[in-house]
């Protein structure tokens, strides 16, 4: 009797098919507006204004031409015209608007900036920020078990009184030159009010690096850590999917302002 009922599970067993096809609909993607905008103080205003692609489009760089753009600051309004593809080395972020070089960011950390953008389509981008006050940096200092790399370490002050947000970057050699440490953090990161971030051991011994630290507001860091967690969860089947966070209207990215400060050394 066992045996029967063995040989029958058998024959149930391989007489199913295992396998089934899903097909899934995926909803067909809708173009939009992708704004960029950095304000810095004494910079020209400059932001890129591209067009979103779907999952499966080729990958490129498709620019809006021909949007109107206005930023209202302290009753003056300025407007960022059609450039060629450029890059900010301060920020090391492409643009294809921007005033010209006697048109600047005014330094001002108290009052509003309003961006509007309007391309010949008739879509509408807007939103507003203002540019974070500097924060210094106190120390840097390295330090290192091996004979060849570095660690480094960025202390500056921290306001304990407020909830603050930070990026660090650590370039070689030149503004332009290779990018070795990038991070965005918050204050609970730091362990004291002169506190500081560390990195790994990523510089060589003996190079020339500068260090800029970023002031940001909540907004850059969600948007920056929201594109980060996209891009690593991109063609991860497990992953969650990311949404980015902007804080613009009728359109997806980030308008901010920063002053950052700036240090260049030598590893040693």
């Amino acid at each position: 009797m066992r045996r029967i009922i063995y040989l029958v599970v058998c024959v149930l067993l391989f007489s199913c098919n295992r396998e089934k096809n899903i097909t899934v609909e995926l909803p067909e993607h809708i173009s939009q507006p992708v704004v960029e905008f950095y304000l810095q103080p004494g910079k020209p205003f400059r932001l890129l204004l591209t067009e979103s692609a779907g999952y499966f489009d080729p990958p490129q760089v498709t620019p809006i031409d021909e949007a109107t753009i206005e930023v209202v600051h302290a009753g003056k309004i300025y407007y960022p015209t059609p450039q060629p593809f450029g890059i900010d080395t301060a920020t090391r972020k492409f643009y294809n608007y921007s005033t010209d070089k006697n048109t600047v960011v005014p330094l001002d950390f108290d009052n509003d900036f309003f961006v509007s953008i309007k391309d010949k389509n008739g879509r509408i981008i807007e939103g507003r920020t203002t540019i974070m006050r500097p924060v210094v940096i106190d120390t840097i200092s390295f330090f290192t078990d091996d004979p060849e790399k570095a660690a480094i370490l960025v202390k500056f002050q921290d306001n304990p009184a407020t909830k603050d947000y930070y990026r660090v970057i650590v370039v070689q050699d030149s503004i332009t030159g290779e990018g070795k440490w990038d991070q965005v953090f918050n204050d609970e990161a730091i362990q004291s009010e002169l506190g500081g971030v560390n990195s790994g051991y990523i510089l060589f011994q003996g190079s020339k690096v500068i260090v800029q630290l970023f002031h940001i507001n909540k907004d850059y860091y969600d948007y920056v850590t929201s594109t980060k967690n996209a891009a690593d969860s991109n063609g991860n089947p497990f992953a969650q999917p990311s949404r980015i966070m902007s804080n613009v209207t009728g359109g997806i990215g980030i308008i901010t302002g920063f002053q950052p400060t700036e240090k260049k050394l030598i590893v040693q």
